[in-house]
């Protein structure tokens, strides 16, 4: 298959309805490819409106995608009859995949989104970690980047006390204030309290019937159903743990707890960057 001079896929897009605006949803943020013209009969389609406003070429005809530069044509139609006329009349170099065909190249698409939206999230979250001193901020934009990357409820973070050895809210988003805001956990109680002592993640698929929970009527309060708990290592010291709720019985999966364990890492560097700083200007006051 022919390429584009940036290294980059040249699409055409047949059959503008639901099924092709949603396709092209995922082109636009799929960095190997490149939408060049999108095709259907009917004005009103929704791809159609969706390409206009993005300035990209839009035509008529089936066959009218190959008189634009296009590398690979993805029929969305499901008609046999339009897939046909497209095999037939294909040039050189040019691949068509049709509507029958779509579910597997659908899947690749929505791999590498969502693998892109990831590295995009922790770049988001090691940059703010980099620009402020403000931890309670810093720390606020890591909960909001874990959710959304992660797909749960709500997050909070909870810091150790080497003193007392007892983990306290320190942030927490939404539903996981009414939650963590109570608790007042040792090392080694609970679920995130094993995580703490074992340095591991730790996870309950259901609070609600799980005998390790130490407050089972917040977990009902609150509507949250599954956690995560994953330790905050720092050159092999413990500083707390990352929080993760979700609101349906749910076993959290290797990559789920890897990513976690990713956003964690960076809200320890956070919380290590604001104590070294702590210190350096409580020596500055001292020599002062």
């Amino acid at each position: 298959m022919a390429r584009q001079s940036n290294g980059q896929v040249s699409i055409g897009l047949v059959g503008g309805g639901k099924g092709g605006s949603a396709l092209l949803d995922l082109l636009l943020n799929w960095p190997a490819g490149k939408v060049a013209v999108v095709v259907d009969p009917k004005g009103e389609a929704p791809a159609l409106g969706k390409a206009r406003a993005l300035g990209i070429p839009t035509a008529v005809h089936h066959l009218d995608v190959f008189t634009y530069p296009v590398d690979l044509v993805l029929e969305v139609t499901g008609q046999p009859a339009v897939l046909n006329d497209l095999l037939r009349a294909k040039p050189p170099g040019v691949e068509v995949i049709g509507a029958g065909s779509l579910r597997f190249f659908w899947d690749l698409l929505q791999d590498k989104v969502t693998a892109a939206h990831q590295f995009q999230a922790l770049l988001g979250a090691s940059r703010a970690v980099g620009r402020s001193l403000d931890v309670e901020a810093t720390i606020r934009e890591i909960l909001e980047q874990a959710r959304e990357v992660l797909g749960v409820a709500s997050c909070g973070l909870m810091t150790l006390d080497p003193l007392t050895e007892e983990l306290r809210s320190a942030a927490s988003l939404d539903l996981a204030e009414e939650v963590l805001r109570q608790l007042r956990l040792k090392v080694g109680e609970g679920i995130t309290g094993r995580a703490v002592k074992e340095r591991r993640p730790v996870q309950s698929e259901d609070l609600y019937n799980d005998p390790r929970v130490l407050y089972p009527d917040l977990p009902k309060q609150s509507g949250l159903r599954s956690l995560l708990s994953v330790p905050l290592l720092v050159d092999g010291s413990v500083m707390g743990a990352l929080i993760v709720f979700r609101r349906d019985i749910h076993r959290f999966t290797e990559d789920e707890q890897h990513l976690a364990s990713a956003f964690a890492d960076q809200a320890a560097l956070a919380l290590q960057n604001a104590h070294l700083y702590q210190r350096a200007e409580e020596r500055a006051q001292k020599l002062t």
